[in-house]
């Protein structure tokens, strides 16, 4: 679970609750107050420069610093959170305006570090780290910012289970000296303009969610990834399309997100192979003016289809009609300009809920209309139609 929704009466208690208990201080706006013995400090709105926010008693109890939606920080207060010495949490990903470069690596014991840099840090001495998620820092200068790509040393982290860098940071590639070294504990991997993301994969055997994107170099095959779950492959309009039909093994496999890959529709019919594949979501992902459908093409357990921006695809046919998806919820279609038509028996699905369509041809809104007054002539009002026009 990411996120959950409360009454504003029930988030009131739980901030009060939280406040006499002292699990947590809530900072926001006016109503800052001195930080002094808070083990858990949450950042709610901007703060002013004339307010004392400095620590007196804190700084050797301060586990959790959290900023949610807080843009800009005096740097007095940002400079602050290197003497909380034994932090183990600092989300600070929303400060756009502060380099943490030289403040992550003070703090010894983090587990979780979201922040902005503008250099590599040195991860060296944080070994219970599990979660690392940094982006660019945006210094507000006119000074041309640094294009080199800057390495991110991870191999003795052991306990690493999260991580999300963005350019211009790469993880850095092995040396003959440290080739025992494996991540077992890696779930979730995001990798940009990575050069060695074979090798990265070969040492993170356990990974259940990865995104490749930006012009990373791809491994021939990612069938080593059992436990994977979710891929997401983006602009890599160089992709070995074979790398699918390699990888037809991956047991695991549920969700799959392709964007600019431009893999033709033959193709696209071997992921039926992936038989807990749930999720099928394509932008600017195929090509070709024909997807066919054969009647051995069977997506097991696929539950949402979204095809975004197919500019060729003239014609769509499904030979074993709704038995090609027999699980199917949500078909979403966007920008298809040449598509003829829906295939009709995709209204025969008995588990569909939904179709939404957005700027499509006229021939794929006909066919829509129609498949929606056939179903409701069989008294099927549940299955929802949504046509967005857009001019």
């Amino acid at each position: 679970m990411k996120t959950c929704k409360i009454h504003d009466l029930l988030r009131q208690l739980c901030l009060s609750k939280a406040h006499t208990e002292n699990v947590m201080h809530v900072m926001n706006g006016n109503d800052l107050e001195a930080i002094d013995n808070q083990r858990r400090m949450i950042l709610l709105s901007e703060v002013e420069e004339k307010y004392d926010y400095g620590p007196r008693n804190s700084s050797g109890i301060v586990r959790t610093f959290i900023s949610m939606g807080v843009v800009a920080l005096p740097k007095e207060m940002c400079s602050i959170v290197s003497e909380f010495k034994l932090l183990k949490v600092l989300d600070v990903l929303s400060v756009l305006w502060y380099d943490f470069s030289s403040v992550i690596p003070e703090l010894v014991h983090l587990r979780y570090v979201s922040a902005r840099i503008e250099e590599a840090p040195s991860l060296a001495k944080l070994r219970s780290l599990q979660t690392i998620i940094l982006r660019r820092y945006f210094s507000g200068s006119v000074r041309p910012i640094t294009l080199e790509l800057q390495p991110l040393d991870i191999w003795r982290m052991s306990e690493i289970r999260h991580m999300d860098i963005d350019w211009p940071l790469y993880i850095s590639n092995l040396v003959e000296a440290e080739q025992t070294l494996f991540l077992n504990n890696l779930q979730t991997l995001y990798l940009y303009n990575s050069p060695c993301v074979a090798e990265i994969i070969r040492r993170t055997p356990n990974l259940k969610k990865l995104k490749i994107l930006y012009r990373s170099k791809l491994p021939d095959s990612l069938s080593i990834l059992q436990d994977l779950e979710t891929l997401h492959i983006k602009e890599q309009e160089n992709i070995d399309p074979m790398i699918i039909s390699r990888d037809i093994s991956l047991p695991n496999l549920k969700k799959l997100k392709l964007f600019r890959t431009r893999i033709p529709w033959e193709v696209v019919n071997l992921l039926a192979n992936l038989t807990n594949l749930e999720v099928l979501n394509g932008n600017r992902a195929f090509v070709g003016t024909d997807w066919k459908v054969d009647e051995d093409v069977v997506f097991h357990k696929l539950k949402y289809l979204r095809l975004y921006v197919c500019f060729d695809l003239e014609r769509w046919e499904l030979a074993a009609g709704s038995d090609n998806f027999p699980m199917l919820e949500q078909l979403k279609l966007y920008v298809l300009p040449k598509l003829e038509e829906i295939p009709e028996s995709i209204g025969e699905i008995m588990t569909l809920k939904s179709i939404r369509i957005v700027d499509c041809s006229s021939g794929v809104n006909t066919s829509a209309r129609k498949i929606q007054e056939e179903q409701e002539s069989l008294g099927n009002y549940e299955l929802q139609f949504e046509i967005v026009l857009v001019c």
